[in-house]
């Protein structure tokens, strides 16, 4: 899920290769088709959008308004499991922060396509929120866990259980939401 502008929530539909946006009125409109296996979406601030492919490991950008998909980068899967899930983006910066699910790592992507690596020794992160200080929580199905990255890159467990959790959502303060499958 990510919030689009007046009130609206894009979401994925990985059963049809769709995103979708969903208005304050309730309406249901299919705004780009053909994906692979969409997951993480991030609304930028120009209305476009970045997807996660989770099939191909793809990262696309999403020009609504010029009708253009381009491959913003392909991140290697050493597997042949599921791909990247969720993604944020660090309003820092601009940047994207990709948990790269297949390797076990955080990855900061640059809208030029750039790859660094922020964290690694997770089991399957699937989910992140990036908060106001710019450190990063990541959540990790595999582990059932939630992780709070610092700036040096170090995990840190967060408290409680959690039986396996998917996303991760900021509440408009300090706190977040974790949903679980």
């Amino acid at each position: 899920l990510a919030w689009g502008s007046h009130g609206s929530v894009y979401f994925s539909d990985f059963g049809d290769n769709a995103v979708n946006r969903l208005d304050p009125d309730g309406h249901v409109a299919v705004v780009w088709r053909g994906l692979r296996g969409p997951e993480g979406i991030v609304v930028q601030p120009d209305g476009s959008l970045v997807v996660a492919e989770q099939v191909t490991n793809r990262i696309l950008h999403i020009s609504l308004a010029r009708h253009r998909q381009q491959v913003l980068v392909t991140i290697p899967n050493p597997g042949r499991g599921l791909g990247i899930d969720g993604i944020a983006r660090d309003p820092g910066d601009g940047s994207l922060v990709v948990p790269n699910a297949p390797s076990g790592t955080v990855l900061r992507v640059a809208m030029s396509g750039r790859v660094t690596v922020i964290a690694t020794g997770l089991g399957r992160p699937v989910g992140a929120l990036v908060l106001r200080d710019r450190s990063i929580v990541v959540v990790d199905e595999q582990r059932d866990a939630a992780f709070h990255i610092d700036a040096s890159g170090a995990l840190h467990p967060l408290g409680g259980l959690l039986s396996v959790p998917d996303d991760v959502v900021g509440d408009g303060g300090t706190g977040f939401y974790v949903s679980s499958l």
